[in-house]
């Protein structure tokens, strides 16, 4: 147990630890290129292209993933990956989410999406990928876009990210720890998947059936118990449009009123704010619904539980409870 901390610009640590710049323990920082041709050009098999949308926390998800073949790769050697490069995202919404390549994942490279950190031998790459993704380094990646529609981070940016550097072995332990619980989030992922798929079924039959209903009538949308109707939201509640407040009222320290700018603060019931404003302008109270209304993440919802403040893209509806 360790019994003497030090105050830094991070917060209080061990007094055997460091708060060092990525470009502190980085022999490399930088980002590849779309190939000339764009999607026309990608395989399907061939020297795996890691993109933006194949890079998650602490994990590779490779559903979607293209191919390079050898003469588009040998025009992008500058940045083919080496076994336990860190690889972060620096564009769009996924910016911030960091993982590590495999040791023997194989020959791959990557877009100007994805930077690469290569690391120099005294530092641990999935520590630095746990790192990032934590809150720590979270807060960082946010303020550098705070109040900006650019969502976008440049080399500079990502070589300042200050980091915890304990001695290597704690490093190890401490990532180790941290690895083994993902894994366990992973396998109750996905029993949640296979429990979100059976309510699925049971949404259909009781959404249209009901339960010990036995005369039916037809209607727009499909034949439902005949002591039932159809509704349109316009009959139930009053819905509102949710808007931006001014750059400069934003912060990531909790200070003033929840801000929910989309589906990143969404959670499978109620949102989790991470990020708050002095100068609300439309405010969503409990019990609220919200409703996502554009881009890839449209119809997505979530109920309040608090009072906080709703921005596009979402709309804020409230329920007259009829």
């Amino acid at each position: 147990m360790k019994d003497r901390y030090i105050e830094t610009e991070i917060g209080v640590l061990p007094e055997d630890w460091e708060v060092v710049k990525i470009n502190d323990i980085a022999n490399y920082v930088g980002s590849g290129t779309t190939p000339r041709g764009g999607a026309d050009v990608y395989k399907t098999e061939g020297i795996t292209f890691i993109r933006s949308q194949n890079v998650y926390p602490n994990k590779l998800v490779l559903d979607d993933v293209v191919y390079i073949d050898e003469a588009t790769n040998e025009k992008m050697k500058r940045t083919i990956l080496q076994d336990n490069d860190v690889l972060l995202n620096i564009t769009g919404a996924s910016i911030g989410r960091t993982a590590v390549l495999p040791s023997g994942f194989g020959r791959s490279n990557v877009n100007q999406h994805v930077c690469i950190i290569r690391l120099k031998e005294f530092f641990l790459p999935i520590y630095l990928s746990q790192f990032i993704n934590s809150s720590f380094g979270r807060k960082q990646i946010d303020s550098y876009n705070g109040g900006s529609s650019r969502e976008g981070l440049n080399f500079k940016q990502v070589r300042d990210i200050l980091v915890t550097a304990p001695p290597l072995p704690e490093q190890r332990r401490i990532a180790e720890i941290l690895s083994a619980t993902d894994a366990h989030l992973e396998k109750l992922e996905t029993i949640i998947v296979d429990i979100q798929l059976l309510k699925k079924g049971m949404m259909q039959s009781l959404f249209t059936r009901g339960i010990g209903h036995t005369e039916f009538k037809d209607t727009e949308i499909g034949q439902i118990p005949k002591a039932w109707g159809v509704k349109q939201f316009k009959d139930i509640a009053e819905i509102l449009m949710g808007q931006s407040p001014s750059g400069d009222s934003y912060n990531n320290d909790s200070i003033g009123i929840a801000l929910l700018n989309g589906p990143t603060e969404f959670g499978s019931v109620h949102p989790t704010p991470i990020q708050w404003t002095t100068k609300p302008t439309k405010i969503c109270t409990v019990d609220d619904i919200l409703f996502c209304v554009r881009g890839s993440s449209t119809g997505r919802m979530n109920i309040m539980f608090t009072n906080s403040w709703t921005q596009n893209p979402e709309n804020k509806i409230n329920y007259t409870h009829e």
